[in-house]
């Protein structure tokens, strides 16, 4: 398609010119059959804006350097619109029938009190604090085709920066859960965490 084609004119104009600045080899640099390059899969355009030198040894290695690759995909996260210690999720109970609510795409656009009004209610002894309520929030949906249901989540700010490194809700949603499940097995207190995750598994 035109806008794929001028996509990937303008990755390979970032390619070319991050092997002019010495950032890379282009003609020994691996990726993926997309472009996508390093542990954190930044394609050249995005790793010419967000890469960053997490160890502070004076280059940038998303290749083998984990520190490296963690500061960039932070700094991707945090200009994308991360908000520190607010949830992913909010420790909300949504309506019933919450699919009028969701609006789709990648920009939260409705605010709690606009939830409270649809009959979303705050979830008992909620452990992420309140901060949440200050910013837009949106509601999302999962839906489970096979089973013919919908899972519905209030999704933070910090949901949809992630989208913004892969577009899908599910891939948002998935890593999010993975980060709890670990964040529980090692101790760290995940300040994500909420005790009633508020999913709303509907009909179709």
């Amino acid at each position: 398609r035109p806008e794929r084609q001028q996509m990937f004119r303008e990755q390979l104009a970032d390619l070319i010119e991050l092997d002019h600045e010495g950032k890379l080899d282009a003609f020994s640099v691996e990726g993926s059959y997309a472009g996508a390059i390093g542990l954190p899969q930044f394609m050249p355009g995005s790793l010419a804006k967000y890469a960053a030198d997490g160890d502070d040894d004076g280059k940038i290695d998303l290749e083998t350097s984990i520190p490296d690759a963690m500061a960039s995909i932070a700094r991707f996260l945090r200009l994308h619109g991360w908000i520190p210690g607010v949830p992913v999720f909010a420790p909300v109970r949504l309506p019933p029938d919450p699919s009028g609510l969701v609006h789709g795409g990648l920009i939260p656009d409705l605010s709690w009190h606009s939830l409270q009004a649809a009959g979303a209610q705050l979830l008992p002894n909620a452990r992420s604090g309140d901060a949440w309520q200050d910013y837009p929030m949106g509601v999302i949906d999962l839906p489970d085709e096979p089973r013919g249901l919908n899972e519905y989540r209030s999704a933070t700010p910090n949901f949809f920066a992630i989208t913004h490194y892969n577009r899908s809700y599910f891939y948002a949603a998935s890593v999010t859960d993975l980060a709890h499940e670990l964040a529980d097995r090692i101790g760290y207190g995940d300040p994500n965490r909420i005790v009633d995750q508020p999913n709303t598994p509907v009909d179709k």
